[in-house]
Parts: structure tokens; sequence; C-alpha cells
């Protein structure tokens, strides 16, 4: 009798077929999220409350082992971290405001900062597409201001899917391209 068993898979193709099943997951996940703007934004703000609340928590403890102001300061933070973590996680609606609110002040403070660089670099060719960036930062940061306080309930989770979905096709195509995909050369 013959051995039909197949034999191992090479490393690479191990790591080709988990680029592509991870960039999968991270694709349904993210078009989930786009889906159901409202339902990812609380889910977002319940985890980042729980994981400041942790934080929080244990920088508490670690704390508790010190002495001086480093104690001090140490408890201050964790109790700052604590009670940022309990509201995040108690209320995600108004976590999910808070978020928006710092994501448009985010998106102003960084449009402001490439209008400012783009300026600087006007000897360059490529000056006007920082300005552009800037200008298009602003615009957003000020429409999500503007449209507060729906903007706040699907804002951050169809942020969040959209990261989702590029970097699940970053996967799939990082995972594409490896050798393992790859047609070996001819030989000339």
């Amino acid at each position: 009798m013959t051995d039909v068993r197949a034999a191992p898979l090479p490393p690479e193709t191990k790591r080709t077929a988990s680029s592509f099943l991870l960039g999968i997951v991270f694709i349904l996940s993210g078009t989930f999220a786009i889906l159901m703007p409202v339902l990812s934004t609380l889910a977002l703000t319940v985890v980042i409350g729980v994981a400041l609340a942790f934080s929080g928590v244990s920088q508490m403890v670690y704390g508790f082992g010190r002495s001086g102001w480093d104690r001090i300061l140490n408890l201050l933070l964790g109790a700052l971290y604590l009670a940022c973590g309990l509201v995040f996680w108690l209320d995600p609606r108004s976590a999910a405001m808070i978020l928006t609110l710092l994501l448009s002040a985010l998106l102003v403070t960084q449009g402001l900062g490439e209008i400012v660089m783009g300026m600087k670099m006007r000897q360059s060719r490529t000056w006007g597409w920082l300005v552009l960036s800037g200008l298009i930062a602003i615009a957003a940061g000020i429409w999500l201001i503007l449209r507060m306080p729906i903007a706040g309930y699907f804002a951050p989770g169809t942020i969040l899917g959209i990261a989702l979905l590029f970097e699940g096709w970053a996967f799939i195509m990082t995972g594409s391209s490896t050798s393992a995909w790859a047609r070996p050369a001819k030989a000339a």
C-alpha cells in the first residue's frame, strides 16, 4: 500500500493561509461594524471602558507599592483611569459622544497642522496635497461637530469598520505577495 497522507505544508504556505484568513475575519468584522454602526459604537465604548477600568485598578495596585509622591501620582492617575472607564462602561452613549468630540478635535488639529506644514513646503511641487488633506480633515472635524449628537452614535463604529476593512485587505494583500503564492521563475 502507498501512503496517501499529504506532505506537511511549508511555512510560507501556512503564513499565507493565516494572513488570508485573518484578512477575511477583519473584512467581515469591518463590514459588520459599518452595517451596524450604532451597535459597534456602543460595543467599542464598552470595551474601551473595561480596558480603562482594568488599567486604572492595575495602576492603583502598583501605586500602593510605591512611596511618597510616586504613590500619590499613581493612585490619582489610577483613580482617573478607573473613573473614565466606569463612565465609558456604564454610560456608553455619553462615552460615544466624548469619543466623537475627541475625534473632531483631533481632525481639526491635524488639519491645521497639515496646512501649516504644506505652506512651509510651498517650494515643493506636492505642497498642495498636504494643504488639501488638511482642509479635508478640518471639514470632517467640523462636520462631526455640527452633526452631534447623531454623529456620536455612528461615527466611532463606522470609522472602526473602515479601519478593519483596510486592515483586512492589507493582510490579504500581504499574504498574497509571499513567495508561497508567487510562481517560480523559469530558468533562462
